[in-house]
């Protein structure tokens, strides 16, 4: 009877995941060993740079160099194509601490090939029941890896290991991996701040960084009070000179205090999005707002039967704010975005636990019954009506002052403070390797215009970008990545691209990432990277860390909420 364990449901994705020759994006939810599968994937392009195709239009003189990774007879030779492999790849994960993690894993595989006694050793040591370390998956890269030495490499004339026994080219594999273990720790793994710094750090002239500007650190209290220093510089340096600013700001205060304001510009700055959502909030729609008070109508109607006191004088309160925006009064609008923020857990569905309220909404129409599920049904487009119909000038005005103030913000850390902060990190990366004129003085222009020779130089020496934790991804890292993978339609050299990820642990949206946009980019990978090579999809279903109750809880929780697949 044969003791190895029964293979994974999803073993087929996993090992063409690691070995696709294509760009790939791995689904996974928690526990079902996405770490462990990016390892692997950054492992087996390593391991395997001398024989896998070199991109069209690799510099002849790098492709060569890599290829001498386990032929060079020195080791100087070797650790050279060794720097080489380690300089075309790139991986990004979202903290510091998961890149020391993903750089400790892939050391311990290299040190576990230069340590072991034989390739015998290796094999009992990671496959097979008796197995120390249960991992068939890195012992199969292994026996590529020998497999490709004994066919040889493109452009190669003899094969690495021909005529050599198999321990022998065991030997000469285990030199090469030696030389990629010694620069295992010059591997680009790192944050995507840190990874765009480097980026800035390397063409700082033209990214317009003054030679005093220090970057943000992630383990430092660089950016304590950032948000307040610049809204100070704003405030004194253009608020008190600028007659129209103080015009509108005289305008608002009429309004909202003082402070207020200046909560919503430090929120603003902080999560620019916020900015351009601003002046898409007002909504002029007479007839939503027509089917909004119906729907309340129609909830009180469906209380009329009574219930305890609590339900009676809200129902009654309800009833006379709509009999007041029927009749046009002022301020009603105001008075139901009030009342709907009051009464948010106890009038709709999915918070409420008064059974006469839950029966009362469960009878409704769709129409109606669809502003009653969550309190933001309601609420959200209340408010853009109140904001299009009681404080629409007012409104304007804010955008207004709100938009002087980001356009000027652009970049003011680095410009006031002599900070780059992460966010700006990424936008002058973007602007950088876009080609983005904004970032230079007019005698630079001319570098930079049309496909940016920097994104160039930055892809010339890259095979492949690894994103970990891709559903944090913002529109801003989007561009980034977007950027680095661009080809160009007569362009020969393409740089893989493989993101791993998992929307239902996308927590982030407060920071604007956006799992909608990242859908849209797996979706539309060719048209927006212009690659030739295809993209391919595979699902991770297989959790190490949950037992079969709790999978299928999940399953059943968010097969309505999400396209899932069925994890085990």
């Amino acid at each position: 009877m044969s003791t190895e364990p029964p293979a994974l449901p999803d073993a087929a994705d996993r090992r063409q995941a690691i070995t696709t020759p294509d760009h790939a994006f791995v689904w996974a939810s928690a526990g079902t060993g996405k770490t462990h599968t990016l390892a692997l994937r950054a492992l087996y392009l390593l391991l395997n740079a001398p024989f896998l195709s070199p991109p069209e239009g690799e510099a002849v003189s790098l492709s060569a160099e890599i290829g001498s990774l386990y032929s060079a007879s020195s080791r100087q030779e070797r650790l050279k194509a060794a720097r080489a492999i380690i300089g075309s790849l790139i991986l990004t994960t979202f903290t510091r601490k998961a890149a020391a993690e993903m750089q400790t894993r892939l050391f311990r595989y290299l040190e576990s090939v230069t340590a072991a006694e034989s390739l015998s050793h290796l094999k009992a040591t990671y496959v097979g029941s008796q197995a120390k370390v249960k991992d068939p998956l890195f012992y199969e890269i292994v026996q590529t890896v020998l497999k490709n030495l004994e066919s040889g490499s493109p452009g190669q004339d003899m094969p690495v290991s021909a005529g050599l026994d198999e321990e022998k080219s065991f030997h000469r594999f285990q030199a090469g991996a030696q030389a990629l273990s010694e620069q295992a720790a010059q591997l680009p793994i790192s944050t995507i701040h840190s990874f765009a710094a480097s980026i800035l750090r390397r063409h700082p002239l033209q990214a317009g960084i003054p030679p005093t500007a220090r970057f943000a650190r992630e383990d430092e209290d660089d950016l304590v009070g950032v948000e307040d220093q610049v809204l100070e510089r704003w405030w004194q340096q253009k608020v008190l000179a600028d007659p129209q600013l103080q015009n509108e700001l005289a305008q608002l205060l009429q309004v909202v205090p003082v402070r207020h304001i200046r909560e919503w510009l430090k929120y603003s700055y902080r999560f620019r999005w916020m900015a351009e959502e601003s002046e898409a909030l007002p909504l002029k729609n007479e007839k939503e707002m027509q089917d909004l008070v119906d729907a309340g109508y129609a909830l009180v109607r469906a209380l009329a039967a009574g219930g305890g006191p609590k339900i009676v004088r809200e129902r009654d309160r309800l009833d006379q704010i709509l009999q007041g925006i029927t009749s046009s009064e002022k301020g009603t609008l105001t008075e139901l975005c009030q009342f709907i923020e009051l009464v948010k857990s106890y009038f709709f569905l999915d918070k409420t636990t008064t059974k006469a309220i839950r029966l009362a909404i469960q009878a409704l129409p769709p129409e109606h019954s669809r502003y009653f599920q969550s309190w933001t049904d309601f609420y959200v487009p209340v408010v853009r009506h109140c904001v299009a119909k009681e404080y629409g000038e007012i409104w304007t005005v804010w955008t207004g002052f709100l938009g002087r103030f980001i356009d000027w913000a652009e970049e003011a850390a680095m410009r006031e403070l002599g900070l780059i902060t992460f966010d700006e990190m990424i936008r002058l990366a973007v602007k950088l390797l876009e080609g983005d004129s904004s970032i230079r003085q007019a005698e630079q222009a001319k570098l930079l215009e049309g496909d940016s020779p920097i994104r160039q130089a930055e892809q010339a020496k890259l095979r492949a970008l690894l994103v970990d934790e891709f559903q944090d991804t913002d529109p801003d890292q989007l561009r980034l990545f977007k950027a680095l993978l661009k080809r160009e339609p007569n362009a020969p050299h393409e740089v893989l691209g493989f993101f791993v990820g998992d929307p239902k642990q996308s927590i982030y949206r407060f920071r604007n990432a956006d799992v909608r946009s990242i859908e849209d980019f797996q979706l539309h990978y060719e048209r927006d990277t212009g690659c030739r090579l295809k993209h391919a999809d595979f699902q991770l279903t297989t959790s190490f860390r949950s037992v079969p109750a709790v999978t299928r809880f999940v399953n059943h929780f968010f097969e309505k909420k999400l396209e899932l697949p069925d994890y085990k």
